[in-house]
């Protein structure tokens, strides 16, 4: 399937608050959570958090039609299996058999910075949650960008969209407008103002002002391999008034201080990631996705994938780190880490 016409199919009507994907993957970070047990679970932390909630929602840059004070909030089981189907397909979690549990991306997730607000994403959170967004939901996305908020007719929007995604997914609707408006319009915009790529929505207008840059994410053709190679530069381009510090390229950075960084990096990730205590072992994947996120947005440094893996390989071979790098060819990951004489 194209990326362009790429889009999340599950039900997403009361699916406005990204936090709640974030907390998904907290919840499962240490072990799996039964099928039934985990929409009581984030239900519970919903009402826990509900104050934080609110506090968020009246922050927002949003005018909204009613005096709604908050907006997302999951009131029933079936909001928070909506949030539960959102976030496996988004990629991070995975049911197995009658068990939830944390993917690997979701496990990055989980352990990123957080601020005192969950609700209020970090610049990390950020970077990872809209990266798996372009990997699931990019079409609608770019078509949400390029029709809503400009004045129209939710009808003539509706229509527009239609034509843009060229009938994928939904030729059947029943009420095109209201499903539009409800299921694929609202929570969106919602997602990108929790992305912070709308500066400023009035509902009643119908009229919404983005981020500077947000075009450079949205309307490049991302592929998987797109992603690893440019996305931590667009992200900073996006976004970068969000860095107190100049950002430096990993490429001007010396072999030696790019050496310590990496081992930094391979310490702190088999400590976070790898699946017992007696295996110093952990996905390739993880690695990279880890490492791209912090460098850029704590230590204000811009690498890719293919940036990391050419040091790693060459310092690898060369003994001047204690590990061995495996790459493979598989669906599931390209290869693993393991430390050697530990």
């Amino acid at each position: 399937m194209s990326y362009d016409l790429k889009r999340l199919t599950s039900p997403t009507v009361k699916v406005r608050r990204l936090g709640y994907i974030v907390s998904l993957t907290q919840i499962l970070s240490r072990t799996p959570v039964p099928n039934l047990a985990l929409p009581r679970m984030l239900s519970r932390w919903s009402r826990d958090d509900h104050g934080l909630l609110s506090s968020y929602c009246l922050n927002l840059p949003v005018i909204r039609r009613t005096k709604q004070r908050i907006t997302g909030e999951i009131k029933s089981k079936d909001a928070a299996l909506r949030y539960i189907s959102t976030a496996q397909q988004m990629g991070f979690i995975v049911r197995v058999v009658q068990e939830w549990r944390s993917t690997k991306i979701g496990k990055v997730l989980s352990v990123l910075p957080a601020t005192s607000n969950p609700f209020e994403l970090s610049l990390g959170q950020i970077f990872l949650v809209l990266r798996q967004l372009l990997m699931t939901d990019l079409g609608c996305l770019r078509a949400i960008v390029g029709i809503a908020g400009r004045r129209k007719s939710t009808r003539d929007e509706a229509a527009s969209f239609r034509r843009i995604m060229k009938g994928k997914y939904v030729s059947r609707w029943k009420k095109p407008t209201e499903y539009y408006s409800e299921n694929i319009k609202a929570p969106r915009l919602e997602w990108l103002t929790d992305l912070k790529l709308v500066r400023s929505w009035n509902t009643a207008a119908n009229h919404v002002i983005y981020r500077q840059g947000v075009d450079a994410i949205l309307s490049h053709k991302w592929s998987p391999e797109q992603i690893e190679i440019k996305y931590p530069d667009r992200f900073y381009h996006c976004y970068g008034d969000f860095f107190k510090k100049p950002v430096v390229e990993w490429r001007t950075l010396e072999e030696d201080e790019r050496r310590e960084r990496l081992s930094t990096l391979l310490k702190n990730s088999i400590e976070l990631f790898k699946p017992s205590a007696a295996l110093d072992k952990i996905s390739a994947d993880q690695f990279f996705t880890f490492s791209t996120c912090t460098l850029l947005t704590e230590r204000n440094i811009v690498s890719s994938r293919q940036d990391l893996e050419a040091d790693l390989i060459q310092l690898t071979v060369g003994g001047r780190l204690p590990y061995r790098y495996v790459r493979m060819i598989s669906h599931v990951d390209t290869g693993y880490i393991i430390r050697v004489n530990s």
